[in-house]
């Protein structure tokens, strides 16, 4: 095996991958909706998905279901928060990669959750601050 040190010049930026750029996104589309206390949870975790990032994120319905919609309407999750973001936004593009949703629609598109495969879309992801991030 050939194992050798890539060294990128000061000067040059390389472009995110689609992954990344959706990580992105998906991260920055969860902190417009109410993010949720620790306090209101019973326990904090680590992300089952990773196993190394602390869980940051719940999936609670939010969003308002149009009642004519085309794709399923979102449900109720009743999971208790076991994922980090960077793992459900890698979920969620694996299930819209599988389904060949466009990439455009991704952040429109209902997923799976991970755990119990009720319905949700980004409006029912919320963020969980901890209470040092409260008091500040």
């Amino acid at each position: 095996m050939l194992v050798c040190t890539l060294t990128i010049a000061d000067h040059v930026t390389l472009e995110p991958t689609l992954l990344e750029s959706f990580i992105h996104v998906f991260k920055t589309a969860i902190l417009q909706n109410e993010p949720i206390s620790d306090l209101e949870l019973e326990q904090s975790d680590t992300c089952i998905g990773c196993t190394q990032a602390q869980v940051d994120i719940a999936i609670r319905k939010c969003c308002v279901s149009p009642p004519d919609s085309q794709w399923h309407n979102c449900g109720t999750c009743r999971c208790r928060p076991m994922w980090c973001s960077n793992c459900l936004a890698k979920w969620t593009v694996y299930r819209h990669m599988n389904a060949e949703v466009p990439k455009n629609q991704w952040l429109y598109h209902r997923v799976p959750c991970p755990t119990c495969r009720t319905p949700f879309c980004i409006d029912d992801v919320a963020e969980i601050i901890t209470t040092q991030d409260t008091k500040a």
